[in-house]
């Protein structure tokens, strides 16, 4: 519909075009042309009408024609303009170039695991700081030892490092005895040397976890002094008044036993009442269910969080909480009342139901892992939360991330053979972590000498990879340490005819570096342990050793056959000593296939391929990429019939 008050458009590009107007003549026509608003009577319906004296004569600005552009365009000042922005974009984009460039060929390569898998799919490698290098001469490792070590570190194709307690702790238990969670234990340093470590390890692609020690803390800490003496922190612990005995003496409330086999309460002399401790009496347990604890805890979490700690394993977790009702006496097991005879009950007698896994531990994991998660690691994944072993139900780490697998902890004794060792693999699942030791049970070198099978085992199971400082060169137990030599508190405290069966002093000597005793671990005379059997040490291992084959492993597991693909255990009888599976990639037949064949036994052993059983098709003649024999370069190999020696390992591509 046509517009009475404005005239067509048509007209006015029309007018606007042909430029014919003088500036007085639009001057005249602005000052001519007024707006009328133009009354409507007494309708009610509120209608306006605009009116404009004069024909709309509207000219905007129409831009520059080329011929005044270009006028412009060779002023030297315009000139100089153009070339400066030429010059400044030019150099930023050879700039940004250069920089993406950089971080291409100089960063640290990611790792080939999905970034949500970096710890239950990765290489993680266990130190106690104590024992891994001294770096000034005083007997004693410490973190500027484990950063000297980094790019040994980085040649085992590591992933994680697991930084074993380094608290600041007190008289008693080294890092468990926690008398400060914010701080290093001075020994092994300061926060200062803790930050260059951990900006090291992450420069070089490498993820930090940290021991977390929420159960109990040393009884030198402030927290308990001001406890005991009531001035503060009242309910930060466990306490009871006890009950009254036959004798009319006050006894502890129940009849619950710390994982010693002695009373799990102890009577304190300053505040009149009974402390509860799942472990030694040194180490009270704090009442997670009091407010000011559990904030407390997130605060010690938040503290190294901000520092950039990858993750951290929760240490005692079965132990976190127990029954609220301290009457509650436990039973013990019938079966083995049945086999005591006279003598009482030990700690393994009891079901233990009211001091462990109660239902208030799943949910504080819980709250602690929607903390951790809340930030990324090094990875690019999610920081994650860890228990250790106890933790689980159906093999799931109920609240957690991830669980450390403790099957195979002193138990790979020379009379766990296949159906042994094929057991604890179903039991524990098929994305579990595997590890062989750690600093509370024996090195499994003492278990079975030569462990090089074992090693190839743990490296190419689905899953982590937990390694044990010293592992990677086979590293014994040093069992003759004598009572003067012990440094163990827990042991000391046992006396010394029964010190040795407490002691954890023989599996935390240290490192052994080459084979001698003056650069070694340490440059002091007195190491804080002794050495074990310096023949064996780093230094001295070639490709065709122990830590040469570790290497290869490490390297080899990075296929992703392992860190992706499907994982098939073949069945085995009784009386086998062979343990076989396959890793394949499900799907993609271009991908690589191996076959994995072990023998765990004393005696060689003849593989017979599992026919229908196997879950890809092996061929008659493979080839055999790596054996724990030393071979060296892969080989051809008949499989209809192949002989196995005993302790031997065969890695072969399908």
């Amino acid at each position: 519909m046509q517009n009475e008050v404005y005239p067509p458009l048509e007209e006015k590009l029309d007018h606007s075009a042909r430029g014919d107007t003088t500036d007085n003549e639009q001057k005249n026509e602005a000052e001519e042309s007024t707006v009328k608003f133009l009354p409507n009577g007494d309708k009610e319906d509120g209608e306006v009408k605009i009116q404009l004296d004069k024909e709309d004569k509207y000219d905007g600005f129409v831009g520059m024609g080329k011929e005044e552009l270009m006028r412009y365009a060779d002023e030297p000042f315009w000139v100089r303009m153009r070339w400066a922005l030429l010059v400044f974009f030019g150099l930023a984009w050879l700039g940004m170039l250069a920089g993406a460039i950089i971080i291409v060929v100089f960063a640290p390569g990611c790792p080939g695991l999905e970034k949500e898998r970096w710890f239950n799919g990765g290489h993680t490698y266990q130190i106690y700081p104590r024992s891994f290098l001294d770096s000034n001469g005083d007997g004693n490792g410490d973190l500027k030892g484990v950063l000297a070590k980094v790019d040994y570190l980085k040649s085992l194709e590591v992933n994680n490092v697991l930084l074993l307690a380094p608290y600041d702790f007190g008289d008693k238990d080294f890092g468990n005895h926690v008398v400060n969670h914010k701080e290093i234990a001075p020994i092994y340093g300061t926060l200062k040397d803790f930050d260059a470590l951990i900006n090291e390890l992450h420069a070089k692609g490498m993820a930090l976890i940290m021991d977390f020690v929420p159960n109990h803390t040393s009884d030198e800490h402030p927290w308990f002094v001001a406890s005991r003496q009531g001035t503060s922190h009242n309910d930060c612990y466990v306490w009871s008044s006890g009950k009254n005995g036959t004798s009319g003496q006050v006894e502890p409330p129940n009849n619950w036993l710390n994982i010693y086999g002695s009373s799990a309460w102890t009577w304190d002399l300053e505040r009149g009442q009974y402390y509860y401790h799942s472990g030694p009496k040194e180490q009270p347990n704090l009442n997670l269910r009091d407010e000011m604890v559990k904030k407390e805890l997130e605060s010690i979490l938040t503290f190294w969080l901000d520092k950039g700690v990858d993750g951290f394993v929760v240490r005692d977790s079965a132990f976190l909480f127990e029954s609220n009702n301290l009457t509650m006496d436990e039973e013990p097991i019938a079966a083995a009342v049945a086999t005591l005879g006279s003598a009482k009950p030990g700690y393994k007698d009891f079901e233990h139901e009211y001091t462990t896994y109660q239902n208030e531990t799943y949910e504080i994991i819980s709250e602690w892992r929607n903390l951790i998660n809340a930030q990324l690691a090094i990875s690019g994944g999610r920081r994650v939360l860890i228990v250790d072993g106890g933790l689980v139900s159906g093999m799931a780490p109920l609240g957690a991330d991830a669980f450390l697998n403790t099957g195979f902890l002193g138990t790979l004794d020379a009379a766990c053979k296949a159906e042994c060792i094929e057991n604890t693999i179903k039991t524990w699942g098929m994305d579990s972590t595997w590890q062989l030791g750690d600093d509370s049970h024996s090195r499994v070198s003492s278990l079975r000498g030569d462990v090089k099978s074992l090693d190839m085992l743990t490296m190419l199971l689905p899953g982590g990879r937990v390694a044990y400082y010293g592992e990677e060169i086979g590293m014994k137990n040093v069992d003759d340490i004598s009572f003067a030599d012990t440094v163990d508190a827990l042991a000391l405290s046992f006396g010394e005819a029964k010190y040795k069966t407490v002691s954890r002093d023989a599996y935390r000597t240290p490192m052994q570096w080459s084979n001698g005793t003056g650069e070694n671990f340490t440059s002091s005379a007195e190491p804080w342990l002794p050495y074990g059997d310096l023949s064996i040490n780093a230094a001295g291992q070639d490709a065709a050793s122990g830590l040469g084959l570790y290497k290869q492993l490490s390297a080899l597991r990075m296929k992703p056959a392992f860190t992706k693909g499907k994982f098939d255990l073949h069945e085995t009888s009784a009386d086998d000593n062979l343990v076989s599976f396959t890793r394949f990639v499900s799907g993609d037949d271009d991908a690589e296939k191996f076959l994995v064949i072990l023998n765990v036994g004393d005696a060689d052993e003849t593989w017979y391929p599992p026919g229908n059983d196997s879950a890809i098709e092996l061929g008659a003649t493979m080839q055999v990429v790596l054996d724990t024999e030393g071979s060296g370069e892969p080989y051809e190999a008949n499989f209809e019939a192949f002989n196995v020696t005993s302790g031997a390992g065969y890695v072969v591509k399908v």
